[in-house]
């Protein structure tokens, strides 16, 4: 590994491990639970806020600690030599630094999901509330955050299919097989962390809701959001940088004695045309502040006021029984 590599881990595992420590801090848990109630659109509980503070607090204990673990044997296993480094010298480390990275998001991903399927969910006494109607994926993520997972492994999965065929035809290609380089493991990583964030946040959202208020319901509605926007990014992010990194690959293979210039130009339009996603759903995602998505779905008239749910919303989003 190069020193940029060790870099690029280092940040990674003491920002996991100063996180992991500061849940403990009384002042960090409140601060925390203060910019998440901004981000999801919802105001503070109005009486004791010390639950909703050790729900948060756990999460990003199982969340720093799942990605501290995967960037960890991430970076074990490229010092180990059991991930090969053989990539073209275009990439420059580059999918080394994603691979180390989506260690980091997958860990994530499986701490956060983890956490959610296995914490104990009490029913509080007297008076609860819940909704009417089932709910699914389409409430508590966004188009961009649901279909983008899905279409960042596919797209994965169609330039590493490209890459095969181009190696194992009179193409031209030198040796290296982009396929089989970081990029084709990045994007394979990417497959199965996409098969185990659809079956994770399915039987997260198949959990009961039991909530004493309008209110309780509403900041349960928005850990689920948070929860399984966090297990999708792995899944996005990692499908992402593999495209990137076999596409720069196979235009540093077709370069070598320009065999195959038709080649380089498919090659560089298809990296254009990701590049451009990229950029499109970058700007879309800001724009359209999927974080608020569940509060849009599931509490209409809260997105609409900007106000915290009360009784007198319920019939809205819930009944009480």
């Amino acid at each position: 590994m190069t020193p940029f590599l060790w870099f690029i881990a280092g940040f990674l595992i003491l920002s996991t491990v100063v996180l992991f420590i500061l849940t403990f801090v009384p002042a960090y848990r409140a601060a925390s639970v203060r910019m998440q109630a901004r981000t999801v659109g919802l105001a503070l509980p109005s009486g004791d806020s010390s639950i909703l503070e050790s729900n948060f607090a756990g999460r990003s204990r199982a969340s720093s600690f799942g990605a501290l673990l995967g960037t960890v044997l991430a970076v074990l296993g490229l010092v180990s030599g059991v991930i090969p480094t053989q990539d073209p010298p275009a990439l420059g480390g580059v999918a080394e630094t994603w691979l180390i990275i989506g260690g980091f998001y997958v860990g994530m991903g499986v701490g956060a999901a983890i956490r959610a399927l296995t914490v104990r969910i009490p029913s509080p006494p007297g008076e609860r509330y819940a909704r009417p109607g089932a709910v699914d994926v389409r409430d508590y993520l966004a188009p961009i955050d649901r279909i983008g997972s899905r279409v960042a492994v596919a797209a994965g999965l169609l330039v590493m299919a490209i890459a095969g065929i181009a190696a194992f035809s009179a193409f031209g290609m030198t040796p290296a097989n982009p396929a089989f380089s970081i990029g084709g493991l990045v994007v394979i990583l990417g497959v199965v962390s996409l098969v185990v964030s659809e079956i994770a946040t399915r039987r997260i959202l198949d959990r009961s809701q039991p909530a004493a208020s309008p209110e309780a319901l509403a900041w349960d509605d928005a850990i689920r959001a948070i929860t399984v926007r966090e297990i999708v990014t792995a899944p996005m992010s990692l499908g992402v940088w593999g495209s990137l990194a076999i596409g720069i690959s196979l235009t540093d293979s077709f370069s070598v004695g320009n065999q195959w210039p038709a080649g380089l130009i498919v090659v560089n339009v298809l990296v254009l045309i990701i590049a451009a996603g990229i950029l499109g759903a970058a700007t879309y995602s800001i724009a359209s502040r999927p974080q608020q998505h569940y509060l849009r779905r599931l509490w209409p008239d809260v997105a609409a006021a900007g106000t915290t749910p009360v009784a007198s919303t319920t019939a809205s989003a819930g009944n009480s029984r």
